[in-house]
């Protein structure tokens, strides 16, 4: 803080006119044009006393709090106590104009306070502490959009989980979906719905269990001692019942990691929150929480990319009694609408590693592996080492699930003894083990297979070559091999979009060993037509299926190159599709003399009487550079005959190879991202494809 300003000083003289500070601020907040132009959690002005006792009262003095003390909890809540009433749910522009118009006139009331030499450095100070609200999100940082669901422990959460990414150099976009027994506010699944189906949503979080949670497990765990072993099941059946259809129709909008809380038993009753003689829950509390969480533990399971958020492991460190300690002075904030437990600063921890996690590796399809002090300890080429076999083993899982393994280790490869591994030479895709530069190593497996290098990660126990690539590569993440949370981060892979336990990620290895002895043959020098004929390609185009929806649902998620508008359908969505009347969803195979590539297109069509609109055109980037691209387009002109076709293309920073598209085909531009092609017009085959059309409800 400035030496300049006599803070003490200061903050008592804004406590000591505290009231004519909240007047002020409350007719700036909920002044009729504030409230018409951006309506947050009001349609009209709410009672003053009310807002000035519960908000704006409590606002001062966390901003008095942290002027006196400089303690980060004062100013992470104070920071968050602003999107209270803001529109926080309508996303970052609207917050961005709602803070630009408020924070200005809330700055003034309080500059209106001090004179003289102290005014400038305050205002300075007021500046800067306001600057994660007023700035837009850096170009060159992450920015991750997080949907919460839950009572206040989520509020609380957010309080500590904001600043911490923030300093990870991650943005979060936070909408807020308040759910509370007490307050009679049950889930808002059609707001939740239209929020993940309108905007994408990176990471959802849901915690439906606390006593203020749902009506179900309040009486649980408050009644607990009266229910009989038969009512208590009954309730913990409903329990799980409600979380596993709420959690059921998330999955089915959309495959976003999910963070799914158990319950703990928080927030304790108020005698044994207190009383250090009493056991912080009952026997029948304890049994109760053991049934409820055995039936979460199962819908975690059976949920595709879901962290299961153990709240027992989190608090049981500390003890209940301990966790549910309240962390703001409780005479200077008794009214406030915050009370943060100590739990939701543990659980924001646990938040963290999973959101930097999600962030670091969210893009990954390949891994680059070191072998040397990364899967054993010590030198193969010395003489015995001694083998990591849970690493090997979570390196060979992450292969079964889809993640491409690429061997880029610096020794000699006769001295690599597979024998000893439990991982063998076929669970990767490429063996570079030179004494090359990893990072042209990492370019050519790149070039060979033809995937974006910024889909790589590099696992590897050296500083030096760590940084090397950094230094050349900086898109590449790199982990370090020597750190037990690098093999932590790799676990949590495996419940990301990335993973799919499905016969494409499977046999994901094969299909890439096949691409490169394509682009080996393709870069032999022969011309074009000549050597695609060499290849023997062979396509299937048609209408998808049901049984395609796996299949496609991946490739429209993990496709970024090759996507003219990177709309990331969910499979519920694209059933809907598959089953509408005014839209096509078209797929195309492709096979040649080196092995099948599988489903490798999609088009997603709206059809009008006059036009189609390929809304969604994504190709593997596995099938580039072949022609399948003129297939499609050359099908989808022939399926839709008599009408024009509208071809969409909307940039996105890494779908460049897509932007030419349809201007290769011959659509000529209408408008700024969509090109039209006339009604009538044909398109050609290319003449070295063979091409079979798939019949509908055929593979």
């Amino acid at each position: 803080m400035s030496a300049s300003i006599n803070f003490h000083k200061l903050a008592g003289e804004l406590w000591r006119n505290r009231q004519q500070i909240v007047t002020e601020w409350y007719a700036d907040w909920f002044s009729p044009a504030i409230l018409a132009a951006f309506p947050g959690e009001f349609s009209t002005s709410p009672q003053p006393a009310a807002v000035a006792r519960d908000f704006l009262l409590p606002l001062l003095g966390l901003l008095v709090q942290y002027a006196r003390t400089g303690e980060q909890l004062f100013r992470e809540q104070y920071l968050f106590e602003w999107r209270r009433y803001a529109p926080h749910r309508e996303g970052q522009e609207a917050l961005q104009a709602y803070f630009a118009t408020l924070v200005p006139a809330h700055e003034r009331v309080l500059l209106g306070q001090v004179s003289g030499d102290m005014r400038q450095p305050f205002a300075d100070w007021l500046t800067e502490l306001h600057r994660p609200l007023c700035e837009p999100p850096a170009a060159d940082r992450t920015t991750l959009r997080m949907l919460m669901v839950g009572d206040c422990v989520m509020a609380g959460i957010q309080v500590f989980l904001i600043g911490q990414m923030a300093r990870q150099g991650i943005d979060l976009d936070v909408r807020y979906y308040y759910l509370s027994a007490l307050m009679g506010a049950d889930i808002d699944q059609d707001g939740i719905s239209a929020a993940i189906r309108t905007s994408k949503v990176d990471i959802i979080a849901t915690s439906y269990l606390t006593y203020k949670g749902i009506p179900l497990y309040r009486s649980l765990m408050e009644d607990a001692g009266k229910h009989s072993a038969e009512e208590r099941r009954a309730l913990v059946g409903a329990i799980t019942e409600y979380v596993a259809s709420h959690v059921g129709q998330i999955r089915e909008l959309t495959d976003a990691p999910l963070l799914l809380h158990n319950a703990s038993g928080l927030p304790l009753s108020r005698w044994r929150s207190r009383l250090p003689g009493l056991s912080p829950l009952t026997a029948a509390q304890r049994d109760a929480l053991h049934l409820v969480n055995s039936g979460i533990s199962r819908i975690a399971a059976a949920t595709d990319n879901c962290f299961l958020i153990d709240e027992n492991a989190l608090a049981e460190p500390r003890g209940l009694r301990s966790a549910s300690r309240v962390l703001f002075p409780q005479r200077m904030f008794r009214h406030a609408q915050f009370h943060v437990i100590d739990f939701e600063r543990l659980a924001s921890i646990e938040y963290s590693a999973i959101v930097s996690d999600i962030a670091r590796l969210a893009k990954t399809k390949l891994i680059l592996v070191d072998f040397d002090n990364t899967l054993w300890s010590g030198v193969m080429a010395d003489g015995p080492v001694q083998h990591h076999r849970d690493r090997q083993l979570l390196l060979k899982k992450l292969s079964e699930q889809g993640i491409l393994l690429a061997a880029v280790s610096k020794n000699d490869e006769k001295n690599v003894r597979w024998d000893e591994m439990l991982l063998a030479a076929d669970d990767f895709v490429a063996l570079k083990i030179n004494w090359n530069l990893k990072a042209q190593s990492a370019r050519e497996i790149a070039a060979d297979l033809n995937l974006g290098i910024d889909s790589f990660l590099l696992l590897d126990d050296n500083p030096a070559e760590r940084e090397l690539l950094t230094q050349q590569l900086p898109q590449i993440p790199v982990l370090d091999a020597t750190s037990p949370s690098a093999w932590v981060a790799l676990g949590r892979l495996l419940f990301m979009p990335n993973t799919r336990e499905t016969e494409e990620a499977r046999h994901r290895k094969q299909l890439y060993r096949q691409q490169a002895s394509r682009q080996q043959t393709v870069r032999s020098g022969a011309d074009y037509p000549a050597l695609m004929r060499t290849l023997g390609l062979k396509a299937l185009v048609g209408p998808a299926s049901k049984t395609d929806l796996d299949r496609v649902a991946e490739l429209v998620q993990r496709t970024n190159q090759f996507n003219t508008t990177t709309i990331r359908y969910g499979k519920h969505e694209l059933d809907g599709l598959l089953r509408s009347d005014d839209a096509r969803l078209v797929v195309g195979e492709l096979s040649d003399k080196f092995g099948a590539l599988g489903l490798v297109c999609v088009a997603v069509l709206r059809l009008t009487e006059a036009e189609v609109s390929i809304e969604s055109f994504v190709m593997s980037c596995r099938a580039m550079g072949f022609g399948m691209e003129q297939v499609m387009l050359a099908y989808i002109g022939r399926l839709c005959a008599g009408r024009s076709l509208i071809g969409r293309f909307v940039p996105s920073g890494r779908n460049e190879p897509s932007a030419s598209v349809f201007a290769n085909a011959g659509f000529g531009p209408v408008e700024e991202g969509h090109w039209l092609l006339p009604a009538g017009t044909q398109l050609p085959m290319p003449e070295w494809i063979s091409v079979v059309e798939r019949q509908a409800g055929n593979r």
